[in-house]
């Protein structure tokens, strides 16, 4: 009743009673299924965040080994670039751990100066045993002019041109170009 005490069985409209509880019971399994769904978002954001990397890694190698022994520099490059890519997965691995916890907002973004000339050759070196995986031919780097600076981060950026190089040369067929 109107002053806190409770009603007795017949004083209950059951009926109300019951479109409350049904109302409840629709905004719990909206709010689980939003969750579910976001959910399913992040495991799929996830997946494509850690299979980028790794399948230029994975790519990168095999070619290295691929036919006849090569000169030493050969090899130093191309190590260098798994290097690369393997410290560029372990910060991605981060950023997935902390969005799990739900610290989303502790992402810290750096803002430097960024030579996306540079960004971009690094990109393309590094996808390049996937694209020769794929068979697909990459463009070259764009000649570094210094004009191309933008205030970001450069791990950041680097991913973003990982993702879209990868997406690139998933929906080309064999024989295209990147």
């Amino acid at each position: 009743d109107s002053q806190g005490a409770p009603l007795s069985f017949e004083e209950c409209d059951l009926g109300a009673l019951l479109r409350e509880l049904a109302d409840t019971f629709d905004a719990m399994l909206d709010r689980l299924s939003a969750s579910l769904q976001a959910q399913r978002r992040f495991v799929a954001n996830a997946s494509h965040e850690l299979r980028t990397p790794t399948t230029a890694n994975r790519g990168e190698a095999e070619i290295t080994l691929r036919g006849v022994d090569k000169p030493a520099v050969e090899y130093q490059e191309a190590l260098s670039r798994i290097v690369s890519t393997a410290r560029h997965l372990g910060h991605v691995i981060d950023d997935l751990l902390t969005m799990a916890r739900n610290d989303i907002d502790s992402l810290s973004l750096v803002r430097e100066p960024v030579d996306m000339d540079e960004l971009a050759g690094e990109a393309l070196a590094q996808a390049t045993a996937l694209a020769a995986r794929r068979e697909i031919a990459l463009g070259t780097a764009p000649p570094r002019t210094g004009r191309h600076i933008v205030s970001g981060d450069p791990m950041r950026l680097r991913q973003l041109l990982m993702v879209l190089l990868d997406n690139a040369m998933r929906y080309s067929r064999p024989g295209g170009e990147v």
